[in-house]
């Protein structure tokens, strides 16, 4: 799945023989409980994280999966850098960096326009966030410049045993 129809067809045209949706993580176009593994490949940076979750633990069966990748404060310096060409870049960048500590700081994310958001994400604030939405069993691997992530969604308490 990708909003970008131009990625889609890349993908399309790469694995024929797989289906691509277009759509948007924050609001999947999937029935409750359709998948027992959402993979997120550095997708999540750019997306309101709280809201893109709920989604995904929403399409996700009880006792299975998320796997995701994640930028870190690393990656976004690294970004600003590369972007002292242009002043518009490096505001861009600074917004960015601002919304990361945000979201650390309060598990919210502020929107950079009607249609784009961009943030880092720190071990806390994604255990936090996954944590909140019901997720369990957390673990990180970082790499120097980006989080993979892990997760479960909790069993519901109809399939979880008596005792």
């Amino acid at each position: 799945m990708d909003v970008n129809e131009d990625s889609l067809q890349t993908a399309r045209k790469t694995f024929p023989s797989r289906a691509f949706v277009r759509g948007n993580a924050e609001s999947l176009p999937f029935a409750d409980e359709s998948f027992w593994r959402v993979v997120s490949n550095l997708a999540v940076p750019y997306m309101d994280v709280p809201v893109a979750l709920a989604e995904m633990y929403r399409v996700l069966q009880p006792g299975c999966e998320i796997v995701i990748s994640t930028h870190s404060a690393a990656f976004t310096f690294s970004e600003l850098e590369h972007d002292f060409h242009s002043t518009a870049a490096i505001l861009y960048r600074f917004y960015v960096l601002l919304n990361g500590v945000y979201f650390h700081l309060t598990g919210r994310l502020l929107r950079f326009s009607t249609t784009r958001i961009e943030s880092f994400q720190t071990r806390r604030a994604m255990r936090r966030a996954l944590e909140k939405q019901g997720f369990s069993e957390v673990r990180f691997r970082f790499d120097g410049r980006r989080y993979m992530v892990e997760a479960k969604k909790n069993l519901s308490l109809a399939n979880q045993p008596f005792g």
